[in-house]
């Protein structure tokens, strides 16, 4: 018997829905811009050649943060942060937010893929088998099966605060997770 292969992570169910003004929108209406080829996600760890955290650049507001989040994750990473976001507003106020493997950031990689992080939604973005997203599921309290995955976080800001930045972390070891896009709902 031959040994079980886990399938490479692949995106193109995701760089199919990218139209030509460079926007894909998400099972669940959410838009982001992104690209069809070359490079869509900004990577960290603490475990390879990229950095450890990365800083972006917002200047605005609105109601909710909505962060397209992708990549591995390991049992021994469980109940403990694997990533921390931080949002930077004008005026100095900053606000951490921690991803807890299994509870708030979840393995969309490996050998196993299920999505089983109620706290997000999730855009399946390889496509080769389960639903393509979220809003395809009527409950994400149970295991969903899925291909490639990205994490879809809904994260509430600040009224009237002008979000400067947004900085994302690799805290814990053996994860790797990129940011492939963010929108902000008005």
């Amino acid at each position: 018997m031959a040994p079980f292969v886990s399938p490479k992570p692949i995106d193109d169910a995701w760089r199919k829905k990218v139209g030509p003004d460079g926007i894909a929108w998400s099972t669940d209406g959410i838009p982001f811009l992104t690209s069809r080829d070359g490079p869509n996600i900004a990577v960290v760890t603490r475990a390879a050649v990229f950095p450890q955290g990365l800083s972006f650049p917002v200047g605005q507001s609105g109601k909710t943060l909505y962060l397209m989040i992708s990549g591995t994750t390991f049992a021994m990473q469980s109940h403990v942060t694997n990533l921390r976001l931080t949002l930077h507003y004008e005026g100095g106020l900053s606000e951490p937010i921690d991803l807890v493997n299994p509870t708030g950031i979840g393995d969309c990689w490996n050998q196993y893929r299920y999505h089983d992080t109620a706290a997000n939604g999730f855009e399946n973005i390889g496509g080769r088998s389960g639903p393509a997203g979220s809003a395809q599921v009527a409950d994400l309290t149970r295991p969903v099966a899925v291909d490639t995955e990205a994490h879809l976080l809904a994260l509430e800001l600040k009224p009237g605060a002008v979000l400067r930045e947004l900085r994302m972390e690799a805290v814990a070891n053996d994860i790797i997770f990129g940011l492939m896009g963010a929108t902000i709902l008005k």
